[in-house]
């Protein structure tokens, strides 16, 4: 945080200086800060960091998970943390730890322009006191009916007041994506520029319902009601491009998926098979079988290899799956040696590779 001064003979805009008459609050305690009155730039920095935190209800639909006292399954808490303060000079380093600062309020609020509403207010704390408590608690609640949905927008803030109380500078406390007409990503608001009419600012949200998950599964736990940040997507993205990372374990996966090409990972699926050579016949039979995994988002919608993959709830699978690698001897290819795995495979539980042959064994990805 800075301030700027115009040159009224060019027109130009140039940081002001501890001389400068036009001081705005911070730039006028920092200056005082400082201890005397010198003509360099100065700004104040700090760290801004925001937290929305949300809950799984449980069966009742009136509490959550983990059973805490007074959380009902649409609420919410968003924790805004300050930290790593210091005044600095136009070069960025550091000219006044934030150790030795104070005497300047700072405050944090939450606005929400719908959907939700908040009990606590502005949260004032001084410059020294955010030094031992770096962070303050909103709690957010969204009443909605039993059938409906509702889409809270929440706006956390850091504000700085004048010495006469009045709002000078309100800070959003996330990236201002700006989208324009067609819902397209233009850029990110920043303060001091000018957002051309007819764009918009995104700001972060929440969507709430009281639906109970897992109510048409018997095998699923009923969870009602909950929150959930509609742009937090649980994807993990990999890729066989030279200069990705691992893209080995992309290529491996790849060659998994597809059964073209997983016919040929280890171990393999022979029809009517009933049980593994130590070590596991790769080439020499020539009857290898592509395998069946799910998990495959190219797959067409309803094939097995394109239903999502999930853990069993099969004992007899995953005992049989287990039994594949778990506690089986094993010659090392070459030396003779013979061993025995004592670790069971992480892929033990789940249906990734399981074949439908009566080993039913499991193919690694």
């Amino acid at each position: 945080m800075n301030d700027y001064v115009e040159d009224e003979s060019t027109g130009t805009w140039f940081k002001a200086g501890c001389k400068s008459a036009f001081k705005n609050p911070v730039l006028k305690w920092g200056c005082k800060q400082m201890g005397e009155a010198f003509d360099e730039d100065l700004a104040l920095r700090f760290r801004a960091t925001v937290v929305i935190h949300s809950y799984l209800g449980d069966a009742t639909g009136t509490g959550v998970v983990g059973g805490e006292s007074g959380i009902k399954p649409t609420d919410m808490k968003m924790f805004i943390q300050l930290d790593d303060f210091a005044l600095i000079d136009e070069n960025g380093w550091a000219v006044k730890p934030g150790s030795q600062l104070s005497g300047m309020p700072i405050t944090t609020r939450l606005y929400i322009p719908k959907g939700c509403t908040t009990s606590d207010g502005e949260k004032k704390k001084d410059i020294s006191t955010w030094q031992s408590s770096s962070y303050d608690i909103f709690k957010l609640q969204a009443n909605i009916a039993s059938s409906s949905v509702r889409t809270c927008a929440l706006h956390p803030e850091v504000v700085f007041y004048t010495d006469s109380g009045l709002q000078w500078l309100r800070l959003p406390l996330f990236s201002q994506n700006v989208i324009d007409v067609r819902s397209e990503w233009v850029g990110v608001a920043r303060e001091g520029d000018g957002v051309p009419v007819g764009w918009k600012r995104w700001m972060p949200h929440f969507r709430c319902d009281k639906l109970a998950f897992g109510a048409t599964n018997s095998q699923v736990e009923d969870r009602a009601g909950g929150c959930i940040n509609t742009r937090s997507k649980p994807v993990f993205f990999m890729s066989t491009e030279s200069g990705a990372r691992h893209p080995e374990v992309a290529q491996h996966i790849k060659d998994s998926l597809n059964p073209a090409t997983n016919k040929r990972t280890n171990p393999p699926k022979r029809e009517g098979q009933l049980e593994v050579p130590n070590p596991p016949i790769k080439d020499v039979l020539g009857t290898k079988l592509p395998k069946s995994i799910p998990g495959n988002w190219a797959a067409p919608a309803g094939s097995d290899a394109g239903k999502p993959l999930h853990r069993t709830t099969s004992a007899d699978d995953n005992k049989a799956n287990r039994l594949v690698f778990s506690r089986r001897s094993f010659t090392e290819p070459g030396t003779g040696k013979v061993g025995r795995m004592t670790r069971r495979p992480t892929i033990a539980s789940t249906t990734i590779g399981k074949n439908t042959s009566p080993l039913r064994s499991a193919g690694r990805t």
